[in-house]
């Protein structure tokens, strides 16, 4: 019996013992499981971050080359004015119709005086506009559009009607804006790419000039 006292006791004490081992060992290793399953929280919230990082970068790189292959094929900017902000009469009926793709242009000399201004423009137009109604009885204005000596593109008439066939010398600014206008009408079908520049025989000289230097461009870059 008191062999098997000792023992019993004996057994129990090595049991507490046992016990408290296990309680410290658990004690221990819990804040190290803790640590890390919060370091592993961690770092998949960083390798969350780094891959939304790349998506948002990668994202805008693709838009801005994107916007920049947009640019590219867009050419020379150039300004342009439309009927309804100059204060054209809106009436555009018994006006043939274009048809687009168009293959010629006509320079035309509109002798009237420069602008060099919105204003100073609008009004021209309106009095182009009321001349050519009243006195041509015409439908509407003669031209399509009209180069201004501020160097900004009027809408006449525009692009979707045409007419029958009916010096002071430009700024340099108005060249370069016509030909900006034709490229842009070209790269949006409303001209043939190989389209042809007409003048009239008695044309000043620097329309010559213009209309020679832009059959040139245009057989230069369109193979024509």
């Amino acid at each position: 019996m008191t062999e098997w006292r000792e023992t019993g006791e004996q057994n129990r004490t090595e049991n507490s013992v046992n016990n408290d081992s296990h309680a410290i060992e658990v004690q221990e290793s819990t804040p190290l499981l803790i640590i890390a399953e919060h370091r592993r929280h961690w770092l998949e919230k960083v390798f969350l971050g780094c891959l939304v990082l790349v998506l948002v970068v990668g994202v805008t790189v693709a838009a801005y080359l994107l916007c920049v292959e947009d640019e590219s094929d867009v050419p020379e900017k150039f300004f342009l004015v439309l009927r309804e902000d100059w204060g054209a009469q809106p009436n555009m009926t018994n006006v043939p119709r274009l048809v687009v793709p168009t293959q010629r242009v006509l320079l035309l000399q509109t002798n009237t005086s420069g602008c060099w201004d919105l204003s100073e423009c609008f009004e021209k137009l309106r009095y182009l506009q009321m001349k050519h109604k009243e006195e041509f009885d015409e439908p509407d204005i003669l031209y399509n559009f009209v180069v201004g000596g501020d160097g900004r593109v009027y809408e006449g008439r525009g692009g979707i009607t045409s007419r029958r066939y009916y010096d002071d010398n430009p700024q340099v600014g108005q060249y370069d804006e016509l030909e900006a206008f034709f490229d842009y009408s070209v790269m949006r079908n409303n001209l043939a790419p190989c389209y042809e520049i007409l003048v009239r025989d008695q044309s000043p000289w620097y329309l010559l000039d213009w209309a020679y230097e832009i059959r040139e461009k245009v057989r230069r870059e369109n193979d024509c």
